[in-house]
């Protein structure tokens, strides 16, 4: 599929496996196009079964390092990264994350997080249902763009930049 939508113009592959498969690492160099991949343990069916880590900052970050490097290796010049908030972590270990966000934007590549109405947001004392989860993720995206995030992926746009213009200005006036 990612072969088709290149075909048809598209110039960045996201893939949630983390670029693992060396097929689609060659269908993203050969198109030229720009990748980013994700941090998730397992598959999407199983990726809650396995959340213990050592240190889940330090383990996503390693992995994101490198599969960074074997994407730039397979001839994907532009990588983003993203350490795949929800995809095989608990809701505290996603609030870890975003905590110490700041020690994975050093990795080389630009860092993506998509925070957006996720269920850790769901997980706190309010236990709002996603589609009443816009100020919280408004709240993380902040809080990621503070600490180092580049791109955000979220439902919500305009109320999510209209937040993030303030905390340009703020960075800005550093």
């Amino acid at each position: 599929m990612a072969h088709e939508c290149l075909r048809l113009g598209a110039r960045i592959v996201n893939d949630i496996s983390g670029l693992e498969n060396e097929q689609m690492r060659s269908v993203i160099a050969e198109a030229g196009a720009s990748a980013v991949l994700m941090h998730m343990r397992g598959k999407p069916k199983t990726m809650q079964l396995d959340t213990n880590y050592d240190d889940v900052v330090r383990d996503v970050g390693e992995y994101l390092s490198r599969q960074a490097e074997t994407a730039r290796k397979a001839g994907i010049a532009d990588v983003a990264v993203d350490p795949g908030l929800g995809f095989g972590k608990t809701a505290a270990q996603n609030f870890e994350i975003l905590r110490r966000l700041d020690e994975l934007a050093d990795l080389g590549a630009p860092l993506l997080v998509g925070p957006s109405r996720k269920s850790f947001l769901g997980s706190l004392p309010s236990r709002l249902p996603p589609d009443e989860r816009l100020e919280g993720t408004i709240a993380a995206c902040c809080a990621a763009a503070l600490k180092g995030a580049r791109i955000l992926r979220v439902h919500d746009v305009q109320a999510c930049k209209r937040a993030l213009e303030v905390i340009d200005r703020l960075q800005a006036s550093e």
